[in-house]
């Protein structure tokens, strides 16, 4: 199934494009995928798209999946410059992306390009954190892994911390923008418009008008490897 994610500002389309598809890694598996890059759900367990959560083939309760400072999965998706990303979202709040620590003015943006990490939810209560992100560099790129800071186990959501700066931007600005991400062939919507169920909308925000440029793009049937960890 292909998807399509769609960034508005005052209700106008700025941006949409199709979610990058591509064969399922494992070998044997026929099944595409486009969120949760790059295994599919019925092998990565992840089925519904809200969220992400450890599993156990063994379903064991007792014994971590992932340890303190174990590496979870990585973040992946287009490498763009800032000006680039200015373009894009009109400089607004970027729901997808993460800025790389060198060069300062490249940023890696998973709207388009969602990989398991994508699927990581925020949490408000520090003490069910349980995973950061890291800024890394693997095979001659800038990436981001997310790296589990205690024991997390079976069933368990992993759960992350967006940021100051992201929830400031956000509640300045969330009664001007929207996104979400919708089967491409159809109008319903199938995940979450922000993905993030407690997050609360600001009020009494001035808006002026101005013509604003809708850029859109669909990708080729290209099916590269977009995740960097190894199997």
């Amino acid at each position: 199934m292909r998807y399509k994610f769609i960034y508005r500002i005052d209700g106008e389309v700025v941006f949409q494009g199709l979610l990058k598809e591509m064969k399922c890694k494992k070998h044997d598996c026929p099944n595409k995928v486009s969120i949760g890059l790059p295994y599919c759900p019925e092998l990565s367990n992840q089925p519904n798209n809200d969220g992400l959560f450890a599993y156990s083939t063994q379903k064991r309760k007792k014994s971590p999946v992932f340890y303190q400072d174990a590496e979870i999965c990585f973040y992946d998706g287009e490498i763009l410059t800032d000006a680039e990303l200015r373009e894009r979202y009109h400089g607004y709040l970027m729901p997808y992306a993460l800025e790389l620590s060198e060069p300062q003015d490249i940023q890696m943006d998973c709207a388009l390009q969602r990989s398991l990490m994508s699927m990581v939810n925020h949490c408000f209560d520090a003490n069910k954190i349980n995973a950061v992100m890291e800024i890394k560099r693997k095979a001659g790129r800038h990436n981001a892994v997310l790296k589990a800071i205690k024991p997390i186990y079976h069933d368990e959501e992993i759960l992350i911390s967006y940021g100051d700066d992201y929830w400031a931007k956000h509640e300045q600005q969330a009664q001007r923008i929207s996104y979400e991400t919708v089967e491409a062939n159809t109008a319903k919507k199938t995940v979450a418009q922000t993905g993030i169920k407690t997050a609360k909308k600001n009020t009494g925000i001035k808006t002026t008008k101005r013509k604003k440029k809708v850029i859109t793009i669909y990708d080729s049937d290209d099916s590269s490897d977009l995740f960097s960890s190894s199997e």
